[in-house]
């Protein structure tokens, strides 16, 4: 712990003393005073002794100094973790009172608390774990897509030779849903829709986003977005500092990549996308 001794003489109007510190360093800084008055020893017996700080945000702390030695006027305080809470420059003084009927403070004292650098930044180690996860669920979600593309193959090479069976698409509860007699099921496939009395269009998955920190993630897919206009909007707290762009997969009759972006109000649009594509979205960002 740093010892910070400093002689105040009460006929004194300033007090020329800087102390310097950092944010978090709890009890790491004690201040013994010795108060005097025109150079003689104030006695200090049967009063109480308070620290009193102010700073320019208006934050206000009073706390209970320590009488070492009353007759030679020696006091001392330790900085609480409140003290040293914000990263500012305080103005702090000693109160000396007794019975409230009597109080003697001293001139002002600067304290100049420097900033904590863990304070609202992101480990960078954690920050490339979670990195590292995010492209791991890409590469998870491309595999998803190239097993997908495959069995479209399959599926559409299967109807080449079959053009003419009427075929039925069952519905997400287990339903049966008749096509049209003149649609075939290679239309289904490249349309992403059902053709019938039940038309729908296929489901997506839902956009999902979570905070850790100061870093969000927004993961997803979107079908049938048009550019430049916006589909989703973040809540307040979820929005980047400054619109980012980045890339993304979209898939369709043939796949490509298009741009997403997330301005500052936290709205999403994309811009490059075709008609009836589905955007596959992976973004991690710093509110």
């Amino acid at each position: 712990m740093r010892n910070e001794v400093i002689v105040i003489d009460l006929a004194d109007p300033v007090c020329t003393k800087t102390i310097r510190s950092r944010q978090n360093d709890k009890n790491g800084l004690k201040l013994t005073v010795h108060v005097k008055e025109k150079g003689k020893i104030i006695d200090v017996t049967g009063y109480v002794v308070k620290y009193e700080a102010t700073n320019q945000r208006g934050q206000f702390i009073r706390d209970d100094a320590k009488i070492v030695d009353a007759s030679k006027g020696i006091f001392e305080y330790i900085l609480s973790s409140e003290a040293v809470s914000t990263p500012a420059e305080w103005l702090a003084y000693f109160v000396i009172e007794k019975s409230h009927t009597e109080r003697t403070s001293t001139p002002d004292i600067r304290i100049v608390l420097r900033r904590d650098v863990k304070e609202g930044n992101i480990h960078i180690e954690n920050y490339i774990s979670e990195f590292d996860q995010a492209l791991e669920m890409v590469k998870g979600y491309r595999k998803e897509i190239d097993e997908a593309n495959k069995r479209i193959n399959e599926l559409t090479a299967a109807v080449t030779g079959q053009k003419y069976q009427l075929w039925k698409v069952t519905d997400d509860d287990g339903t049966s849903i008749d096509l049209a007699a003149d649609t075939d099921l290679n239309t289904v496939v490249k349309s992403g829709n059902y053709v019938g009395s039940k038309f729908k269009h296929a489901p997506d998955r839902p956009l999902r986003y979570k905070r850790s920190g100061k870093l969000v993630s927004v993961i997803g897919s979107v079908r049938n977005v048009k550019n430049v206009v916006n589909f989703a909007t973040l809540p307040n707290g979820f929005r980047p500092v400054q619109n980012i762009a980045f890339s993304a997969l979209a898939y369709g009759n043939l796949p490509s990549v298009c741009e997403v972006t997330i301005d500052n109000a936290g709205n999403l649009f994309v811009n490059g996308v075709q008609n009836g594509q589905t955007v596959h979205i992976v973004a991690n960002f710093l509110v």
